[in-house]
């Protein structure tokens, strides 16, 4: 019985839908059924690589230009100038092809023609190069901007479908060639697999996929009802972590922890990034660093753990600008205790800045001699400041650093100085000593509460 349809169309988003295709039967199979079955043929959009790895690839590219030309659908084609050296380096530059031509048509998923052997070929590479158990699940239906909507039929099926249509397709001779692993497992391993060994292997690797992924979906769920409260996503690519949570759950829990935050931050750690991750917990003092192999780095401050990629804006701005002495910096002026609202922006991230006579929540209270202290100048510190504590003066870059504030975080870090340069407050770190929060307010002084949150987008102006 000839399969047709193969999938249903309805389940597409709507909208422009980028095809990718080779040229082969699997990706001819489906043009042809998004072409003629669907009902959208408007909506379609060709995608072509010639990675230049083979004799005669470019003569494929200019026969799919032909068949696009009688199907009347448009071709987005590219020919790279230098060959890929692997298969993984292939894969990654279609991505970035296939990635570039859905943004150029303005679609929102591309269109593959992965098929069940795919899946079952698959999970079989990952489980012979040790992957773990999310590996196990092979390819989603649906991953990203990338739709897989053949996930569920056998190659047999999309021959059949081929010799009823009478699809044209290309024959690519590298498919046999032994050499690339993915044909050795097709022609040779799993062949041997389904008659010495069990027959239905192919149909178990694709049961032990479905089963992993059911398995992966439980446990974020899991994870995401146990570690949701203890995780904040504060911007792109940053991610905090209480310590009193983290450093009060035993290691294996530490584990899925810390995998579960950094995947929220957009890195999936290995096992051995883990492990590093894991350790540090033990063993990195508060203030310090450790950039992990799985490209991630982590940060201890007194109460949180921060998980950064350092692709972030964040990490870019925090590394590669430091405080400068007599720097020009963004401030907001409190001209008295009447209440207010500004935003600081200081570099790569932005605070907001309320003050009130009255007390609000987060808001710190320090006692100021109105005559003498007003305006206050919420700035970023420079180098050479310092702050007047009990026990004496201290410059504000060691006491950030003994206080626990994160290396990342320190460049970023605003103070409050009076109308006579002297520092007042260091938000969140310490109040100077004439203007404690614990000042006698009978002192001829006055009461401002002042808060400084740090914000994303736009703030207050």
């Amino acid at each position: 019985m000839i399969p047709t349809p193969l999938f249903a169309s309805a389940n597409l988003p709507s909208g422009p839908l980028v095809v990718a295709v080779s040229g082969g039967l699997d990706s001819m199979v489906l043009l042809h059924h998004l072409r003629f079955l669907s009902g959208r043929p408007e909506d379609l959009r060709v995608a072509h690589l010639d990675h230049a790895m083979r004799p005669g690839s470019r003569e494929d590219a200019d026969w799919l230009a032909g068949v696009c030309l009688a199907w009347g659908l448009s071709l987005s084609r590219s020919r790279l100038r230098r060959p890929p050296s692997s298969e993984a380096e292939a894969r990654s530059r279609r991505l970035s092809f296939l990635e570039r031509a859905r943004r150029e048509a303005g679609a929102s998923v591309v269109v593959t023609a992965h098929h069940a052997d795919d899946q079952a070929e698959t999970v079989l590479f990952r489980l012979l190069r040790g992957t773990g158990v999310a590996g196990l699940a092979g390819m989603a239906r649906v991953s990203g901007p990338v739709v897989r909507p053949l996930l569920g039929r056998w190659r047999r099926e999309l021959q059949a479908y081929a010799e009823h249509h009478r699809v044209p397709h290309r024959r690519d001779a590298t498919n046999a060639d032994l050499s690339f692993a993915r044909n050795a497992l097709r022609h040779v391993v799993i062949p041997a697999a389904e008659e010495r060994v069990a027959p239905g292997s192919r149909r178990a690797l694709l049961r032990l996929a479905q089963n992993a992924a059911r398995h992966r979906e439980e446990m974020r769920e899991l994870e995401a009802w146990v570690f949701g409260d203890a995780v904040e996503e504060t911007s792109a690519g940053r991610v905090e972590v209480g310590a009193e949570t983290l450093e009060a759950l035993p290691p294996p829990l530490r584990r899925r922890l810390l995998r579960w935050a950094a995947e929220r931050a957009g890195v999936t750690l290995s096992s051995q990034a883990t492990d590093q991750a894991v350790a540090a917990v033990e063993g990195l003092q508060v203030g310090r660093g450790l950039d992990l192999t799985g490209g991630l780095r982590l940060e201890r401050s007194r109460a949180r753990w921060i998980l950064l990629r350092p692709d972030s804006a964040r990490a870019r701005e925090g590394r590669r600008h430091p405080p400068e002495s007599g720097r020009d910096s963004p401030h907001v002026v409190i001209p008295g205790p009447e209440g207010g609202t500004r935003r600081l922006d200081l570099g790569p991230v932005s605070w907001r800045v309320d003050w009130s006579p009255e007390p609000f929540p987060g808001g710190t209270g320090l006692l100021l001699p109105p005559s003498r202290s007003y305006p206050l100048t919420i700035r970023g510190w420079a180098a050479g400041d310092r702050i007047r504590l009990r026990y004496g003066s201290k410059s504000v870059a060691r006491l950030l650093s003994e206080r626990g504030v994160p290396a990342l975080d320190r460049p970023v870090a605003p103070i409050a100085v009076d109308r006579a340069g002297r520092i007042v407050w260091i938000p969140g770190v310490a109040v100077a000593e004439r203007f404690t929060e614990g000042s006698d307010p009978g002192s001829g002084g006055e009461r401002t509460y002042i808060a400084c949150t740090r914000v994303e987008g736009d703030g207050p102006a």
